[in-house]
């Protein structure tokens, strides 16, 4: 049974009693325009139940960064004295760190 026709991947259906051993989903997925990236994620994620094994969130840079930016917010807040500080200077101090 041929699955590739002029280098591409020809889908054939046959139904069958039982559980799938493997998936096509990826490939359909990266075809489809999803990005590389969130696939390679899937895949992680997929091997991750296959094993029993936690699947904890992956940590990219910007949420540190974004989590680093907010700490600053609300640690110059949490000093805030709304009787001599001046508000306006806090809210352009927030507005800085979040267009960082």
């Amino acid at each position: 049974m041929d699955i590739i026709e002029n280098g591409d991947l020809v889908f054939l259906y046959e139904l069958v009693e039982g559980t799938a051993t493997s998936s096509l989903a990826s490939f359909t997925a990266l075809r489809a325009g999803l990005s590389k990236k969130i696939v390679e994620r899937n895949l992680q994620i997929v091997q991750a139940f296959k094993s029993s094994e936690l699947v904890l969130p992956e940590e990219s840079s910007w949420v540190h960064d974004k989590m680093k930016r907010y700490l600053m917010i609300f640690e110059k807040f949490a000093v805030l004295d709304v009787e001599t500080d001046d508000p306006l200077e806090f809210l352009s101090f927030v507005k800085a760190v979040v267009e960082e």
